[in-house]
């Protein structure tokens, strides 16, 4: 049994936010800041503040129907998808995001559980998994909680040993890939897919939900929205804040959404409306005016494309949720 304590990444991270930042600006990657979006204010009146501007997304929105379409199916599946899992399993939440989004997506398919042994967040954002153990623990004081504070595809990060492991994976964030094509897509996401299939070992249960729309108004309005530009460009004050920076000005971008649908993704990112040079560290860089520089992307497969590069990590499908007009889709694999 795991001990129940809030666990720091014991692994150190060699590709550190500054090269990820430089690597962006000279064109070498494209769309690889996702996992500094949740980033946390560290000073009284710091503008650095994504997990706040996360939370504001998903409760003030009204056009990201991401969130709001998962709810429904979640809450409409979650007895049956309990019944499949079984008793005493092993409940891993990847990117549970805050109290109000487990409330929403997590509990319905929790509170239907037969006696499991262990609820196993595991999110990035430190502020949320000490909110999550919080809540639990006043509000289910018999389960067995257990944050793990990481990135979802640390290979170290191993779940075999547990009985009947399952990994959650809800929101889009295995969708959330650095690249700009398919092929990278896919080459991303199959890694990804398989490191989780690696820490599962050989008898885990992945349930995933997955965005399939296909809709450019409907996805325009969801991530073209100033609420979600707010989340985007809030990583330049992450740079201005913990990058080592000579005259780098984050308000000379303003952001973006575009959607390709012949690569099923959405890139969102900020462009210049001037240009402006700057360095970070010895690092020189040079912005010409209307450049884009893709912050993250949001790829939208075709259930059908999707179940195929499962396939290819080697997952086996069993199960499919869905609901008639809504984009969402919740799939269950196993690793046996």
């Amino acid at each position: 049994m795991l001990a129940s304590i809030l666990k720091q990444a014991a692994h150190i991270e060699s590709y550190t936010f500054s090269k990820r930042v430089i690597d962006l600006f000279l064109g070498n990657s494209n769309a690889n800041l996702q996992d500094d979006l949740y980033s946390e204010p560290i000073f009284d009146g710091d503008a650095v503040n994504g997990s706040g501007l996360l939370k504001i997304l998903y409760g003030s929105c009204a056009d990201y129907y991401l969130q709001r379409c998962e709810n429904v199916l979640v809450k409409t599946s979650a007895l049956s998808i309990a019944k499949v899992f079984g008793r005493n399993v092993a409940f891993i939440d990847y990117g549970p995001g805050p109290v109000e989004s487990v409330i929403n997506k997590t509990l319905p398919i929790l509170s239907h559980l037969t006696a499991p042994k262990a609820y196993i967040p595991v999110d990035i954002c430190h502020q949320y998994l000490v909110q999550l153990r919080e809540y639990f623990s006043i509000n289910f004081p018999g389960l067995n909680i257990n944050p793990v504070c990481d990135t979802y595809y640390n290979p170290e990060l191993n779940f075999s040993m547990l009985e009947s492991p399952i990994v959650y994976f809800s929101g889009s964030s295995l969708f959330n890939c650095p690249g700009s094509s398919k092929r990278d897509f896919d080459k991303e996401i199959i890694v990804r897919l398989g490191i989780i299939k690696k820490q599962l070992g050989g008898n885990g249960r992945f349930l995933v939900s997955q965005d399939t729309c296909q809709d450019e108004t409907m996805l325009i309005k969801a991530y073209g929205n100033a609420i979600m530009g707010n989340l985007i460009t809030n990583t330049l004050k992450l740079i201005l804040r913990d990058t080592e920076n000579r005259n780098f000005n984050p308000n000379i971008f303003k952001y973006y959404a575009a959607w390709d649908q012949q690569e099923h993704n959405v890139e969102l990112g900020v462009e210049s409306t001037q240009a402006q040079s700057f360095y970070l560290g010895d690092q020189k860089i040079s912005v010409p005016k209307f450049k884009r520089y893709g912050i993250t992307n949001s790829v939208k497969y075709p259930a059908d494309k999707f179940l195929e590069v499962c396939h290819s990590a080697g997952f086996k499908h069993s199960r499919t949720w869905k609901l008639p007009e809504n984009p969402i889709q919740l799939h269950m694999f196993s690793t046996n």
